[in-house]
């Protein structure tokens, strides 16, 4: 940068021996450049950068005190300070600003607003949708480093926006009202005497088969309601302010008067609607209060801790409230959700892994939850007896308790997957698979199933959902044939934060002619809102093998996304939204073949078939290979993956059979939870590939000389052939059912929709 914008040559760089800086002493050595270290300990001898560094600190501090910006935010701060800094006249370049010493010319100071204040930016570009609103109050977080706008911070989506036109309220700053909103009434005042005249809401428990258990939301509570918010009169005086100036003058000879501002109009208003991002907003409505109440409600009758004094030299953990809003598959509101939830990321113990209902052996104290402090003893803490969400050993506390239960009603768990636990009594047979605190339970005696869930719930706080129609964002649809696995509810709200609601679908998940690869266009300046979305898009692919593929593409890319990535992402979106009603069908009538393909191409005969293929070569930024396999049972498509592989593969006949080798590993676990299940497989499992040479190594070392590298691992396909428990099958790769181009795996597009097992619901 200085070579290139002030025609300097770097001779010396002085710097202290900090991590940071020791990779760049071979670079520096590259360059003829002179690296000049301190002296261990000794900070004075690079005085000048060590005094800038205080400067910052302490200008950014003050930013950060004067508009209550909350600690998270600093980072927003210290660079506002910096470009503060750089722009205010210094006594050692002769009372002109750094700016101007650089630049010869003196800094535009018509464009700084005061840090931390209320600003309504222009959002018209960020909306899809033309009659949605232009602008919504947000919070100024400073200048963007690389647009000539603001950086403009949403607080009820924590969302932050560039914007060039904005308006700003200098006079208001949300964070600091935010501040002083717990010295109004809230449920503080009774929250150890009150609770027993609140009343429960009945719900119903029909019969499952099969059925979705969960443990139940405490009672449901009525408080009554806080009195309004009001402005404070340290904010704000008894005058209005006059409207700040937030754009130069209007030149037209009749301009519109303004509306004069009033500080009545100046907080940011959220519907209960609206999932709050602190205990501040959510006390504002009596739906988030009294879901707040039902969950202290909920931890006091549990038995969940006892208030003591605090120990001395002990870590008290934080807790914090989380908000959300509970839907059916059809997006309806169910229940409004509070969770008390304990900061264990700052625990010190080192535990691993369970949730409520666990009882603890560690000593663990947590503060006091806000908003319910006891009145009595407001300096006590809390010593957990039970387990509470947040903590490291809370899932682990959690399901050793739920296997135990289930061990004495006689279960045994699953050695292919822990989660599965199993049931068998003569003719009877019945399945629980536990995801966390979210259970399914199901088998073929309706007695004895309801039987079982009784005495479950003589020891958990069990709440019956009845049919299972909706699980973990997966709605279940019973078709004629069998049932259809859809996520159509969670695609919407994924489409719905990308703002591509109203988005023009296409035909294909990824384009077959861009190529994506490190720095092929300039950085994509949300980085975090790309791997969100990429994130979800990984959920989606559990029922939608067709984009599996191009997900695993733009996953590639999540250290450091472009805008061509994110344009390879939005397509994704666009062909989402075009196959919205696409869901996975499970039949009911299917023989018990296993088949894996390593292309997707179902032969529909009586055993087990995988099909695999590899993208050899493919990444342009490290020639590694990407691979890919589908796994069949009778016309059931079970398991599928796209992959990367972790070595380079020096031709397509070793990428293949690399991807042949994870084909087989997964077809050996798939194996062994069938047997469990008593599905028993009469024949051996087939695999198809598409390359002969790899078919050949398979069945017989003979490539030594070209082959000798493949690391030994591999060749356990080779063992299990020589055994007969699986056979590796050549098919054409002319047969296969494709639409993407010959780079490309088989899960990549939406042309064989037919043959992997999507339905329209």
């Amino acid at each position: 940068m200085v070579e290139r914008q002030f025609s300097t040559k770097v001779k010396h760089v002085q710097t202290d021996w900090g991590g940071e800086f020791r990779p760049l002493t071979s670079f520096f050595a590259s360059l003829g450049i002179i690296h000049q270290l301190s002296c261990p300990h000794t900070s004075e001898q690079n005085g000048i950068v060590e005094r800038r560094h205080r400067h910052v600190v302490e200008t950014g501090l003050t930013l950060m005190a004067q508009s209550a910006i909350p600690k998270r935010f600093w980072h927003f701060a210290f660079d506002t300070a910096v470009y503060l800094i750089n722009r205010m006249p210094s006594r050692t370049t002769s009372r002109i600003s750094p700016f101007e010493h650089i630049f010869h010319r003196s800094p535009n100071f018509n464009y700084l607003r005061v840090f931390g204040c209320q600003c309504f930016p222009h959002l018209r570009p960020y909306n899809p949708h033309k009659m949605d609103l232009r602008s919504t109050p947000c919070i100024f977080l400073g200048y963007s480093p690389s647009h000539h706008g603001y950086r403009c911070l949403d607080p009820t989506s924590d969302r932050i926006y560039i914007a060039r036109h904005v308006r700003f309220n200098e006079h208001f700053f949300p964070f600091s009202q935010s501040s002083q909103l717990p010295s109004t009434p809230s449920p503080v005042d009774n929250t150890y005497t009150s609770f027993s005249e609140y009343t429960n809401i009945p719900f119903d428990n029909p019969t499952p088969n099969p059925t979705h258990i969960t443990p139940p939301s405490s009672p449901s509570t009525q408080l009554p309601p806080s009195p309004p918010i009001t402005s404070s009169s340290s904010s704000h005086s008894s005058t209005p302010h006059p409207p700040p100036r937030t754009r130069p003058p209007n030149l037209r000879q009749n301009p519109k008067p303004r509306v004069p501002y009033s500080p009545t109009n100046n907080h940011v208003s959220t519907s209960p609607t609206t999932i709050p991002t602190s205990f501040t907003i959510a006390n504002q409505h009596p739906e988030w209060r009294q879901a707040m109440a039902e969950e202290f409600t909920s931890l006091i009758k549990n038995g969940t801790w006892s208030l003591v004094p605090p120990p001395p030299n002990t870590n008290v953990i934080d807790c914090k409230w989380l908000y959300r809003l509970k839907t059916d598959q059809n997006n309806a509101r169910t229940r409004y959700k509070a969770r008390l939830v304990a900061r264990g990321f700052r625990q010190q113990q080192d535990v691993q892994n369970a949730f409520l209902h666990g009882s603890l052996k560690e000593s663990v104290y947590i503060k006091q939850p806000q908003g319910f402090t006891d009145p009595q003893r407001p300096d006590h803490v809390c010593l957990l007896h039970k387990s509470l969400y947040g903590l490291k050993q809370a899932p682990r506390v959690w399901f050793e308790k739920f296997s135990q239960a289930l061990h004495r009603l006689g279960f045994h768990s699953s050695k292919a997957n822990p989660s599965l636990f199993i049931y068998k009594s003569g003719k009877t047979i019945i399945y629980i698979l536990v995801y966390v605190d979210d259970i399914i339970v199901t088998g073929n005696d309706s007695i004895i199933l309801n039987s079982l869930i009784t005495k479950l719930g003589d020891t958990f706080a069990i709440k019956d959902l009845g049919n299972l129609e909706y699980f973990l964002g997966i709605e279940l649809i019973p078709q004629q044939s069998g049932i259809l696995l859809s996520q159509r509810k969670y695609i919407t709200e994924v489409l719905q934060r990308a703002g591509l609601s109203d988005a023009k679908p296409v035909s294909n998940p990824m384009s077959t002619t861009q190529l994506l690869s490190l720095g092929d266009s300039p950085l994509f300046p949300e980085p975090a809102r790309y791997r969100e979305i990429v994130g979800s898009l990984q959920y989606v692919t559990l029922s939608r093998p067709d984009i599996a593929f191009a997900v695993n593409k733009v996953c590639q890319y999540m250290h450091a996304p472009s805008e061509n990535h994110w344009s390879a992402v939005i397509r994704i979106l666009r062909y989402l939204k075009g196959t919205l009603e696409f869901g996975l069908l499970i039949r009911h009538k299917s023989n018990a073949a296993l088949q894996a393909f390593t292309d997707v191409h179902w032969q529909g005969n009586a055993q087990i078939n995988a099909y695999s293929d590899a993208d050899w070569a493919g990444c342009p930024d490290d020639r590694r290979s990407t691979g890919g396999y589908a796994i069949y049972l009778g016309s059931n498509l079970i398991s599928w993956t796209a992959r990367k592989q972790k070595t380079v593969s020096r031709s397509s006949t070793e990428s293949e059979y690399k991807d042949l080798a994870d084909t087989v590993t997964e077809l050996i676990w798939i194996e062994a939870l069938l047997d469990e299940l008593g599905i028993h497989t009469k024949i051996s499992p087939t695999l198809w590939c598409d390359n002969l040479g790899a078919t050949y190594l398979a069945a017989n070392p003979i490539f030594r000389a070209r082959t000798k590298h493949v690391e030994i691992d591999y060749h356990f396909v080779r063992e299990r052939v020589a055994q007969g428990k699986i056979k590796v099958q050549f098919i054409s790769t002319h047969v296969l059912t494709i639409q993407a181009a010959g780079r490309s795996p088989p899960l990549a597009c939406g042309g064989i929709i037919d043959h992997i097992g999507l339905s329209i619901i």
